[in-house]
């Protein structure tokens, strides 16, 4: 089982992978799959 220290900081790293993705769409760019 993850600790919370482990499992925030993947948490983080997804939404910042998210965040990433929507800045590219709204760019207008093509979103890499």
């Amino acid at each position: 089982m993850q600790s919370l220290v482990e499992h925030a900081r993947t948490f983080t790293e997804h939404v910042a992978a998210n965040a990433k993705h929507f800045e590219r769409l709204a760019d207008g760019q093509t979103p890499e799959a």
